[in-house]
């Protein structure tokens, strides 16, 4: 083995062993998201029907809805962009897009309230102007 041939392994040495150090860092940082994944995969929608369901208390609708505001404020400090040594991760498209389904989920809530409360004035003979337009 040649100089060069020993530098060259030493070098590769090195090399892999700073890849297999940085391998854990990705799989850290994504367990972040791990509270997230029911808004990537429509659990939350299903989650928020079933909760309709068990004709909750204003109560817990509030404590439901500031659940979702907490995670709202939860992925705002997400940060955008993550250095992990070798590799840049942006997250700013995928905090967006939580973001946008919290706000789904969020006006889902507004919207099924509202159509009760029509619903039940209407019920009970009670005519509010509409304030759609």
């Amino acid at each position: 083995m040649t100089e060069n041939d020993e530098e060259a392994a030493r070098l590769m040495a090195l090399t892999i062993g700073a890849v297999k150090e940085n391998l854990s860092g990705p799989q850290i940082y994504l367990q972040l998201y791990a509270p997230y994944l029911n808004l990537l995969d429509g659990l939350a929608e299903k989650e928020l029907a079933d909760f309709k369901e068990q004709s909750p208390s204003l109560k817990e609708w509030a404590s439901y809805i500031e659940r979702l505001l907490a995670s709202k404020d939860a992925v705002t400090a997400l940060r955008k962009q993550v250095q992990l040594n070798m590799v840049a991760l942006e997250c700013a498209p995928l905090n967006n897009l939580l973001m946008e389904r919290l706000e789904a989920l969020r006006h889902n809530v507004l919207d099924f309230h509202i159509t009760r409360s029509r619903t039940h004035n209407r019920r009970k003979g009670i005519f509010l102007p509409n304030c759609d337009s």
